[in-house]
């Protein structure tokens, strides 16, 4: 069986890193006035259940994809950047799944420290995603 193509590679690399950009721009509609309403203690004018609702969606589909760079063909001179890449991604999505973990829509309320905790998890993982994935698209 012939090794996977970095022609092959590379471009389903940045498109699932390119989808993952967007639908995280789609949930900062939903996460920005969270944010604020937690830094002001005030919940009022927030809608819990859809938020909730579209961080799970989001995440969802990020576990998707993390399940497609795991059975990704990978090309031997990257193997290791790769592994590196597919456990950074794996710590965001399961960071994405604290903070919806940390919304309890049935009382109303956010807990605010496994809130914040998953902002600062989710800015660490993502920035090692960012990093192996240039390394694997420049080399």
């Amino acid at each position: 069986m012939k090794g996977a193509k970095m022609s092959n590679y590379v471009p389903t690399v940045s498109q699932l890193i390119t989808e993952t950009d967007k639908t995280g721009e789609k949930l900062a509609k939903y996460y920005e006035p969270l944010k604020k309403a937690l830094d002001k203690d005030d919940l009022s004018k927030i809608n819990l259940a859809e938020t909730k609702d579209k961080f799970q969606n989001g995440t969802t589909f990020y576990k998707e994809t993390l399940r497609k760079l795991k059975v990704l063909g990978v090309p031997a001179r990257v193997i290791g950047k790769h592994k590196l890449l597919v456990g950074a991604y794996s710590d965001y999505a399961d960071a994405c799944q604290e903070m919806v973990d940390s919304i309890n829509v049935d009382e109303n309320t956010v807990d605010k420290g496994a809130f914040k905790d998953s902002e600062s998890a989710q800015g660490d993982s993502v920035a090692r995603v960012i990093k192996y994935t240039q390394k694997i698209l420049v080399g």
